[in-house]
């Protein structure tokens, strides 16, 4: 299973119509699958291939500055007292032989599963907190 690394600085983030935008400068959102798309069962004659219920749940990890809209939307969402059920997308804007295109991720049914991991340096004022979020359906549409 391989992720999916996509710019956080060439594609926009919304979930639940919330529009993110507190990246940290060149960061990255990464997808991932969670299960195999399909099981397989093996048997002297053959397999028989079959594609899993479960095959479509995704994460989606993304850091965001620590204070800022962003983090204070995701914690809220984090904080609530029965979990947001969160849907949206991730669109990012690409060429393609001097055409434009849109590569799309669509997310469905999804939660904040991992609360805030904070990230900081004495370097860099970019003080970080990085959620992880689960999906039920996460699909591609480039």
């Amino acid at each position: 299973m391989s992720n999916t690394i996509l710019s956080a600085a060439t594609g926009t983030l919304t979930l639940n119509q919330y529009i993110f935008s507190h990246f940290a400068e060149g960061d990255y959102i990464v997808i991932a699958p969670v299960n195999p798309a399909t099981s397989r069962k093996n048997a002297p004659n053959g397999v028989t291939v079959a594609p899993r219920s479960d095959g479509d749940v995704h994460t989606l990890t993304m850091r965001v500055q620590r204070n800022s809209p962003d983090h204070k939307q995701l914690n809220s969402w984090a904080r609530q007292g029965s979990p947001a059920v969160l849907n949206g997308s991730f669109k990012e804007n690409y060429t393609q032989d001097g055409l434009a295109f849109v590569d799309t991720w669509a997310l469905e049914q999804g939660s904040v599963i991992t609360k805030p991991t904070r990230t900081g340096n004495s370097q860099d004022t970019n003080d970080l907190v990085e959620y992880v979020l689960e999906f039920r359906n996460a699909t591609n549409n480039p």
